[in-house]
This record gives C-alpha cells, sequence and structure tokens, in this order.
C-alpha cells in the first residue's frame, strides 16, 4: 500500500508540473451538461478558444481540437468522480468547485481552460474536495475539471459580468432606466429564464409604498417608469433590483417628485379652527 500512495503522489507532483505548463486533458475525460443551453461535446474546442482570452497565454489553443476529438459523446455516469460547478460565474471573481469522488481522505486535481491546474485538495469524510478559483480574463465559455489518478470529470462555465443599469433621467412624475443584462447570463441564454427587473418608488408623504414591478426578457434597453401619487409635488425614493436569473443587483437612483390632485393638507393643522 505505501508503494502505491507514494507512486500516486509522484503522478500527481507530475500532472501539477503538466497542467502547468499546458492544458492537456486526459482521454478519458468525462463531459455533462448541466443546462440545456450548454456547449454539446462536439463544440467544446471551439466554444472553449471564444472564451479564452489569448493575452499572454502559455497554451496552444489547437490542443483543444485533440480534446474534443477524444471526448466523443457525452457522458453523464460519473460513478468515482464527479464535478460541481456554477454554471455561470462573474469575471475576475473567485468562486468554489467541487470533486465529488467514492473516497475519503485522497486528493483530487482542480484544473481550469484558463489556468491550467489550479491546485489539489484532499477530500473530506463526506468523500468531498474544494477549491476556489476563478476566470480572470475568460470572457464567455470556459472549462473546468477535475482529475484523480486516471478518473477526470469536465464542465463548460459561463463567464459573464454583473447584470446593471444606469439612470437616465429624472423627471417630474417620471424615471427613465437602461438596461444592461450580459449576453452571457442565464436570462440571455436559456430561453426560460426571464430577466427580472423591479422599480420601486418610495412615497414620502400620502401614499406610503408604490410598487412598480416589471419583466424583462432583452438585455438591453430604457423603462419608463411613472409615479402617481394622491398628492400633488409628493416626492419618491426610487430604487432599481434587476436579477438575471444567477445575480442581481440593486441601486438607489435618487428622487423623483411626481404626483396630482391637491397638495397635502399640513399634517398637525387643526383643520376644525
Amino acid at each position: 500500500m505505501k508503494t502505491k500512495v507514494l507512486v500516486a503522489a509522484t503522478f500527481l507532483l507530475g500532472s501539477t508540473t503538466c497542467y502547468a505548463v499546458d492544458n492537456s486533458l486526459p482521454a478519458s475525460c468525462e463531459y455533462g451538461r448541466v443546462k440545456q443551453y450548454d456547449v454539446a461535446a462536439s463544440e467544446v474546442a471551439s466554444a472553449v478558444q471564444s472564451g479564452l482570452a489569448l493575452y499572454g497565454n502559455p497554451y496552444d489553443v489547437s490542443s483543444w481540437a485533440e480534446f474534443a476529438y477524444s471526448l466523443g459523446s457525452l457522458l453523464n455516469s460519473f460513478d468515482y468522480l464527479r464535478i460541481e460547478a456554477p454554471s455561470h460565474v462573474l469575471q475576475g471573481v473567485p468562486f468554489t468547485f467541487k470533486g465529488n469522488l467514492f473516497d475519503t481522505f485522497a486528493y483530487v486535481n482542480f484544473h481550469s481552460s484558463e489556468k491550467g491546474y489550479v491546485g489539489r485538495d484532499k477530500s473530506s469524510i463526506e468523500a468531498n474536495a474544494y477549491y476556489d478559483t476563478q476566470f480572470e480574463t475568460t470572457y464567455g465559455y470556459g472549462l473546468a475539471w477535475v482529475t484523480r489518478g486516471g478518473l477526470c470529470s469536465a464542465q463548460g462555465v459561463w463567464i459573464q459580468k454583473k447584470p446593471d443599469f444606469e439612470l437616465v433621467s429624472l423627471t417630474y412624475g417620471r424615471a427613465v432606466i437602461k438596461v444592461n443584462i450580459d449576453q452571457y447570463s442565464k436570462a440571455a441564454k436559456d430561453p426560460n429564464t426571464r430577466a427580472n427587473i423591479r422599480l420601486h418608488g418610495m412615497a414620502l408623504e400620502g401614499s406610503k409604498i408604490d410598487h412598480y414591478p416589471y419583466s424583462f426578457d432583452q438585455r438591453t434597453g430604457n423603462i419608463i417608469v411613472n409615479f402617481a401619487s394622491d398628492y400633488f409635488g409628493n416626492d419618491f425614493r426610487v430604487y432599481a433590483t434587476i436579477n438575471d436569473g444567477t445575480y442581481t443587483t440593486v441601486k438607489y437612483l435618487g428622487k423623483v417628485t411626481g404626483g396630482s390632485g391637491n397638495h397635502q393638507p399640513c399634517p398637525t393643522c387643526n383643520t376644525d379652527i
């Protein structure tokens, strides 16, 4: 047993050096599609090639063609080693991916299409190993995979930017907000996921809180909201929330004056006198 452990350790050290200089993957690596819009196995090479930023990258991108050829058809059986990673991550923001395996206290190697080998972790008593990494220069489709001995499990990851919006104008009784949902977000890729934009106008006087919810399924565009009030010249604090199916952005946009009708009576005045 000691001899086997020593051999395995030597192999891991060797694989560390290998993955540090190229992005070769084991021919037996299994690739599973997590979402229906994930890239098919036959298209992984071109998708990763497009998503991988090549500025100063030492990897030979043509090796992805060899990997795709060895990948073959989709395999969804992960009997001994399975990767679990988020389907969508933010560019430049760390995320955790997991190696789920049969053995406890065994080392799992973690890799990404941007950096190759990134590190390793020993599985816990629950037979799970974890590692934090990030895609800094990839924008689009990337690949993450875990290895242990001759086992390999890979998963595609969409690298996106956080949803955002900007205030175009705040005029009397009206707010105009420009929405920007990233093209690689879940709302943009998955036809069953709608981006959710909610605008909230909190009246400072009169009506307590007015909600103006919107469901918006385009990546960009302007939303116009009119604020009504029981009283003329009422002020509203305007908040906006946007969710792209994975990530949420909340902002305070400012104050707008709106409303029609009479001026609000003085709340402390005695109207009977």
